[in-house]
């Protein structure tokens, strides 16, 4: 008989969307013509697990558009991982605005979900179409009041600024419009063109005006900080802001160095216990096929040596509010990393560029507010090589 097993997090992947967002560089496709097969194999993939008493703390169903999939698929699919959710844990899926019906948010409601996240991104019809987005700005307020019909209070909203010719004045517009919803959590972007995006493309052939200077970006970043933090929200990570005990448990664990379970094509899991990072094949078909072979759809493996774990941790957990202590670096790799990372702490404390508190191996060090737009060229001075 299967002892009971605790994983930390697990991370679904759902690769479908109706169609392709301008700047999104994610594995996802629009073979949706595959939906069923796809979940009939996480299925498979999520009873196993229940078979060997496997339980989470924390279940985040992510896309690509997880919403989506056919209700009776998605149903489905979320009840087999509701059976892997320990009690009082944070069961989260990805919602597009314009998949969120009373149906729907009945659906997931029923199921056990008790947070969404909604790809908002802006409230500007115009921005949306650029982006190629299926929803408008009246629909996401619409879909903000549905899920709250719902009792699904805990709600996140993604934003993104920086777009071409966008000013601060229009980006103040957005922020006044989420602050008026008042969700539970609100995480925002600076827009990133990615290589081979049609955004890229776009902006490639001057089809588009330029993106803001990088003092406008930061002149927006920090407009969104203020405002958010004067109307009672705490910002808690580099692009993450939350009323009290609404934080995202499941995003924490990332930044806390947990582990955590993928399933899905193309998804991304870590096994700390045995300092093992993987990905499971990006090809939805390869994938099922994997499943209903019992192959596994493990497609990469990296073994985490002492420095790769040090660099995780400077990537993440430095992104918090709360940072990171010299202690946890020499618990978890090394007292020569622990004080190579409280040296250049020093440093760049000297140059008001981050905080050092405690004494001794207990050192905490953190982002000082005006470095976190600047954070990565901050972190990177971190970096072991």
């Amino acid at each position: 008989m299967w002892a009971a097993v605790f994983l930390p997090m697990l991370y679904i992947h759902i690769p479908f969307c109706q169609t392709r967002c301008t700047y999104c560089n994610f594995f996802s496709s629009t073979m949706l013509g595959e939906m069923w097969n796809y979940c009939d194999a996480l299925c498979r993939q999520l009873v196993e697990l229940r078979e060997r008493s496997v339980f989470s703390d924390t279940v985040y169903i992510g896309g690509g558009t997880p919403s989506v999939l056919p209700s009776d698929c998605l149903d489905r699919l979320l009840r087999a991982c509701s059976a892997l959710l320990n009690e009082g844990g944070e069961f989260t899926v990805e919602c597009n605005p314009d998949d969120v019906t009373d149906s729907l948010a009945a659906t997931l409601r029923g199921c056990g979900v008790n947070r969404v996240s909604l790809g908002v991104q802006t409230f500007d019809d115009a921005r949306l179409r650029l982006l190629r987005r299926r929803h408008t700005a009246e629909k996401a307020r619409e879909a903000v009041a549905l899920l709250r019909a719902h009792d699904i209070i805990n709600v996140s909203i993604d934003l993104m600024y920086g777009f071409p010719d966008e000013t601060i004045g229009q980006w103040d517009h957005d922020i006044i419009e989420v602050l008026s919803l008042r969700p539970a959590h609100i995480s925002a972007y600076c827009l990133t063109v990615e290589e081979g995006t049609a955004l890229n493309r776009q902006l490639s052939k001057g089809l588009l005006p330029p993106l803001p200077a990088e003092d406008e970006q930061r002149g927006m970043y920090y407009l969104l900080r203020n405002r958010l933090i004067d109307a009672g929200y705490s910002h808690y990570e580099i692009s993450n802001f939350c009323l009290p005990d609404c934080h995202s448990r499941h995003n924490s664990g990332y930044w806390q160095d947990k582990p955590y379970t993928a399933l899905g094509a193309g998804a991304y899991g870590y096994d700390k216990e045995n300092g093992i990072r993987y990905s499971n094949i990006a090809d939805i078909r390869e994938y099922i096929r994997r499943v209903n072979s019992g192959v596994s759809v493990v497609d990469f493996r990296e073994d985490i040596d002492d420095a790769t774990h040090y660099n995780d941790l400077i990537t993440t957990a430095m992104r918090t509010c709360n940072g990171l202590s010299s202690e946890y670096i020499r618990n978890n790799c090394s007292a020569q990393l622990s004080d190579y990372f409280v040296s250049v702490a020093e440093k760049l404390c000297a140059r008001g560029l981050v905080s050092v508190s405690g004494e001794g191996a207990g050192k905490r060090v953190c982002l000082k507010p005006d470095s976190l737009f600047v954070s990565d060229s901050i972190l990177s001075e971190f970096v072991w090589v």
